[in-house]
């Protein structure tokens, strides 16, 4: 199977606690195993790399486990694909039309180019992107396999 991830999912890879954090490691155990493929545009390691940030500024993380976390980071990344110029105008027209970021269009158009399923932890990405492409929430990724 294929799926697209964002940051959602791949930030509770890292960050403990979270809402849906057993379903978005069964992911990344899955991913780890060969089981299943993982796609997501390149902007999302600044985006996770955010998130950890936020978690050490909450006192919810020590900076070392942080710091420990960019050395994992890579070599645990989703695939990334190179958009060229027609995928950039389209992330633009849905982030347009839709109201949402770029970076959540990018998600959208990542799935397309990879026709692959997108999951998403964040409603609003998960309302947006069902009018494109199959999306998921994390939630439902026990039930799929």
């Amino acid at each position: 199977m294929k799926y697209t991830v964002d940051a959602s999912v791949m930030a509770r890879w890292f960050i403990p606690g979270e809402e849906y954090e057993e379903e978005a490691l069964k992911i990344r155990n899955d991913y780890a195993q060969g089981k299943i493929q993982l796609y997501a545009p390149t902007p999302i390691i600044y985006e996770v790399l955010n998130s950890i940030w936020k978690a050490v500024t909450r006192k919810l993380m020590e900076i070392g486990q942080a710091k420990t976390y960019c050395q994992t980071i890579p070599k645990i990344m989703p695939t990334t694909i190179k958009f060229e110029s027609e995928d950039l105008e389209r992330i633009m027209e849905i982030a347009v039309k839709e109201k949402i970021t770029i970076y959540d269009a990018a998600y959208i158009i990542m799935a397309i180019k990879t026709k692959s399923t997108l999951i998403t932890a964040d409603k609003k990405l998960l309302e947006k992107g069902r009018k494109y492409i199959k999306t998921i929430h994390l939630k439902e990724y026990g039930n799929l396999q």
